[in-house]
């Protein structure tokens, strides 16, 4: 378990990420990271809480995403409207364990798929 919770962390998240394969929960609430949300997320393949919300993502939420497959809780939550992601929402084919998505307050489009 990593959580940093409004620790001032800023910058991108490294690709190297993807070597924390034993990750379960992860936790940047509230700090200034930017870019792109990660691809390399979707080979931790353990993790089950993913929670990046009010930090400056930009960009899509990338589909490997949905490799997550213990993923129980996603969120990508800005403090105000149409900030930060946009792009369609993925539509996470392989995500039967997920309780909650949380996805306000970005310029996404597209419905979250109730399968």
């Amino acid at each position: 378990k990593f959580e940093c919770v409004f620790c001032g962390l800023y910058g991108e998240i490294p690709p190297d990420i993807s070597g924390l394969t034993n990750l379960k929960e992860l936790v940047l609430y509230g700090n200034e990271l930017s870019g792109f949300i990660p691809s390399e997320f979707g080979e931790l393949e353990k993790l089950e809480i993913l929670d990046l919300s009010e930090n400056e993502f930009t960009g899509e939420i990338p589909e490997q995403i949905g490799n997550c497959l213990s993923l129980r809780n996603f969120l990508v939550h800005q403090e105000t409207a149409d900030e930060g992601l946009s792009g369609p929402v993925p539509a996470f084919p392989n995500l039967s364990t997920i309780r909650i998505i949380d996805l306000s307050h970005n310029s996404l489009s597209g419905a979250i798929p109730d399968d």
